[in-house]
C-alpha cells in the first residue's frame, strides 16, 4: 500500500510533464506560425530572395551575395521592426514562460540583429555579409540559450530531487514518532507480540 501511495505522485508528475511538454510544443508551433506570417508579408517581398526568414538556413548564394540593397529593398528594411514585431513579441512571451534563462540571449540577439539591419541599410554591408553575420549571431545566441536553459533545468531538477528527499525524511521522522500499538499473547513459556 505504501509503495502505491509513493508511486502515485510520481505517476502524476509524469502525466503532468507529458501534458506540459505537449502544451509547450503547441505554443512553439503557434510562435512559428506567427513568425512565418511576419516574414511572408507582401511588404517583405523585395528582400525575401536576398535574406532568408531563418538566419540559420541561408543558402550558399545568399551568403555569397555581393549586392547591396536598392531603393525598394531599403524601403522594406526601414520598416523591418514593424514587420517583425508580432514574431518578436510572440517569441519573447514564449521564452519568458517556457525558457526564461534563454530570454536575455534572445533580447541581445534582437539588438545585435538591429545593428546589422542598420549597417545593411546604410550600405556598410552586402547581403552576403549581412546573412553571414546574422547566421553567426543566431548560431551563437542559440548555443548560449540552450546552455543557459539546460543549466536552469538541471538546477530545477536538483532542487526537485532535494525536495523529494526532504519529503521522504519528514515521512520517516513522522513514522518514527507515530504511536504504536503492541499486542502480546502468552502461550505457555512463549510470548508473541505484534506491533502496528
Amino acid at each position: 500500500m505504501i509503495k502505491i501511495l509513493l508511486l502515485m505522485p510520481a505517476l502524476a508528475l509524469v502525466g503532468c510533464a507529458h501534458q506540459a511538454r505537449q502544451q509547450a510544443l503547441e505554443e512553439q508551433a503557434w510562435v512559428n506560425t506567427v513568425c512565418e506570417a511576419s516574414s511572408q508579408r507582401p511588404e517583405m517581398e523585395p528582400i525575401n530572395d536576398a535574406i532568408p526568414s531563418n538566419a540559420l538556413k541561408a543558402t550558399i548564394g545568399q551568403l555569397a551575395d555581393k549586392r547591396k540593397p536598392n531603393a525598394l529593398q531599403k524601403s522594406a528594411i526601414v520598416r523591418i521592426d514593424e514587420y517583425h514585431e508580432p514574431c518578436r513579441a510572440a517569441t519573447e512571451d514564449y521564452l519568458q514562460r517556457r525558457a526564461p534563462a534563454a530570454a536575455p540571449m534572445y533580447a541581445k540577439l534582437i539588438q545585435d540583429t538591429k545593428l546589422l539591419w542598420a549597417q545593411l541599410l546604410s550600405d556598410e554591408l552586402t547581403f552576403g555579409q549581412f546573412n553571414s553575420e546574422r547566421a553567426r549571431l543566431a548560431s551563437s545566441a542559440q548555443a548560449e540559450a540552450e546552455a543557459a536553459e539546460s543549466s536552469r533545468i538541471h538546477q530545477a531538477q536538483q532542487l526537485q530531487a532535494q525536495q523529494y528527499q526532504n519529503y521522504l525524511q519528514v515521512q520517516r521522522n513522522m513514522n518514527a514518532y507515530r504511536p504504536k500499538t503492541t499486542n502480546c499473547y502468552q502461550y505457555g513459556n512463549n510470548v508473541q507480540c505484534t506491533q502496528y
